[in-house]
């Protein structure tokens, strides 16, 4: 699968799993954030969704990994949303 086929998928992947997440179906979307991930795992809109979609599910710690992986997913086309710090 080319470069443009995987991003194409993956993003095909995030727009379920935001359908899931909408939907309440937590696991479902935690499924296909994780394939967008896999993917293209350098848009941090996934690892972001992925990140809150489990803590939704109170898996905290993957969660963390996955918020801290947005981080360093950073590519120049994509805006990054901060993620609140804790007071």
């Amino acid at each position: 699968m080319d470069d443009g086929m995987m991003n194409d998928a993956a993003e095909t992947a995030f727009q379920k799993a935001l359908s899931f997440e909408q939907s309440g179906e937590l696991a479902a979307a935690c499924a296909e954030f994780a394939r967008a991930t896999e993917l293209n795992g350098a848009d941090p809109r996934y690892w972001i969704g992925r990140g809150v979609a489990l803590s939704q599910l109170r898996h905290f710690a993957e969660a963390a990994r996955c918020l801290r992986k947005r981080g360093t997913a950073r590519s120049s086309h994509h805006q990054v949303c901060p993620v609140p710090q804790a007071m």
